[in-house]
């Protein structure tokens, strides 16, 4: 292979975006790097979106176009990986979109050291005012190599790095017989990074830049705000559920067991706060906070410690509304 021809791989679910997606696909075909296969797969759209897939494959080249029916975004980017045959993936959510220069820095980290197996980049948080004017909020990053099982603790507890896949990219080699857990509504990129780097077993190294590589659109009216949502069917928060399927499936991996407990105390005291949620689903969170609440405590400055401290603070008071509800 020569090294100058590294074919990456951007896989975009593609659902009810049709006022977003020209700005997604752009920002893909119009990269500095130009040796770039996009693969869209719509996932179910009941907007203009399927025949925008299929415009935009049409007009370029390097753009594949996929139908697969409402199956979800995880299967959505598991026909993508199915599809891929570049040496390098990535991946792109339709309402967000790459920066210029974003394959090209990552690709030339790739070619600097053939033991980095993947690069994991800086991103902006972008808004846009009453005026249609986009703002970028930058989530920095230290410029640093970094050991795999340091990349799965930040992939669970940094909110600068995130658990995200938008952010990251994989040399296609560490991706072959990975999937996503369809089962998974929720945290599923999360579990998908840390059963990809779970898996590799020689002394790999991920490479963390400070250059920002996205730009994640912020919508207060996504799905992932709606608290109607956040539950199963068994009444039991979906992020923590991600995070339990995580912990056993690394069960050799007590550092990572100890994170993902962590994350389950944060997450039981930040939803706890909400007082719109029926009594059984307080009382699976409250079971939750009773036994993992240690955790946080003996982790408290993992990532932001000061938002950390108000949590242990909190979850003092909801222990003990617990106890005087159990009395």
């Amino acid at each position: 292979m020569v090294e100058e021809l590294l074919k990456v791989s951007i896989i975009i679910p593609v659902h009810n975006a049709e006022n977003t997606l020209n700005r997604c696909i752009e920002s893909v075909v119009c990269q500095s790097y130009k040796n770039i296969e996009c693969i869209l797969v719509e996932n179910g759209s009941s907007d203009n979106s399927p025949f925008l897939c299929s415009m935009y494959a049409e007009k370029y080249k390097n753009i594949i176009s996929k139908s697969i029916g409402s199956k979800g975004v995880s299967y959505a980017r598991n026909c993508g990986l199915s599809l891929a045959t570049g040496d390098i993936i990535g991946f792109c959510d339709a309402d967000d979109f790459l920066e210029i220069n974003a394959i090209e820095l990552a690709v030339n980290e790739f070619k600097k050291n053939e033991n980095i197996i993947s690069v994991f980049g800086a991103f902006n948080i972008g808004t846009i005012d009453e005026n249609g004017i986009l703002h970028n909020t930058y989530k920095g990053l230290k410029n640093k190599k970094i050991s795999i099982p340091k990349a799965m603790e930040l992939v669970i507890v940094n909110d600068s790095v995130m658990g995200s896949v938008w952010n990251k990219y994989y040399r296609t080699e560490v991706l072959k017989n990975m999937s996503f857990d369809c089962s998974l509504s929720y945290c599923e990129d999360m579990h998908f990074n840390v059963k990809v780097l779970n898996s590799i077993r020689s002394k790999k190294k991920v490479k963390v830049i400070s250059s920002q590589l996205y730009c994640y659109m912020e919508n207060v009216n996504s799905l992932t705000h709606s608290e109607d949502i956040l539950f199963d069917d068994k009444d039991e928060l979906k992020y923590i559920v991600a995070l339990k399927k995580i912990e056993n499936e690394c069960k050799a991996n007590k550092r990572i067991k100890r994170l993902c407990k962590m994350k389950i105390a944060c997450f039981s005291i930040d939803n706890l706060k909400t007082t719109n949620i029926n009594n059984i689903k307080r009382q699976n969170l409250f079971r939750e906070l009773n036994e993992n609440y240690l955790y946080l405590v003996l982790n408290f400055w993992k990532n932001n410690w000061k938002w950390n401290i108000k949590r242990i603070l909190n979850g003092i008071i909801f222990l003990c509304e617990d106890k005087r509800r159990k009395s």
